[in-house]
């Protein structure tokens, strides 16, 4: 984990987020803001060797491991619970990076919603979420976020914000 138990990180009171935020580099070229009492996992979180795991936070205390997915995390994901995990697809070293077949991966800055129509058992997963993908710094990421059957507005607004302040640069 990133920073200590739960949060970590630098705090800073930030506007339109409510109470102190924890930032925090994850390697990368990666940062990102959270609410303070959320727990930031680095990787390895999954048994994935591609494409690469870059990010799990939850709001809930949680653990690392699973396949092709942070099952653990997925399994203890309380009624209130938030849970985002974020991969990248990228090229080895001397390797071209193509784009993977049939997936649009529309520029960050297009900004990211939640959609009850994309609510889904994605993939591997376990538990229903929402898959976005995006392209940032000239890369290629998908995210999914998951939330507890009685998640509030204002922890569903959180989400939206911790991807709004993401922040990649080039590698």
């Amino acid at each position: 984990m990133f920073g200590g138990a739960s949060g970590g990180g630098r705090g800073s009171s930030l506007p339109s987020g409510g109470g102190t935020w924890s930032s925090a580099s994850i390697g990368h070229a990666i940062s990102v803001s959270y609410p303070r009492g959320w727990h930031l996992f680095g990787p390895p979180f999954t048994s994935l060797a591609y494409p690469y795991d870059r990010m799990l936070l939850t709001s809930y205390p949680a653990a690392r491991g699973g396949g092709c997915s942070p099952t653990r995390a997925e399994q203890a994901l309380p009624p209130n619970g938030v849970l985002i995990y974020l991969f990248e697809y990228s090229a080895s070293a001397g390797r071209v990076l193509g784009r993977p077949n049939g997936m649009e991966f529309p520029p960050q800055s297009a900004g990211f919603t939640l959609k009850r129509r994309d609510l889904a058992n994605y993939e591997c997963w376990t538990v229903p979420g929402y898959l976005m993908r995006f392209t940032a710094a000239g890369r290629l990421f998908q995210v999914h976020v998951a939330f507890g059957p009685g998640v509030s507005g204002s922890r569903r607004a959180q989400a939206l914000l911790i991807l709004r302040r993401l922040r990649i640069r080039r590698l």
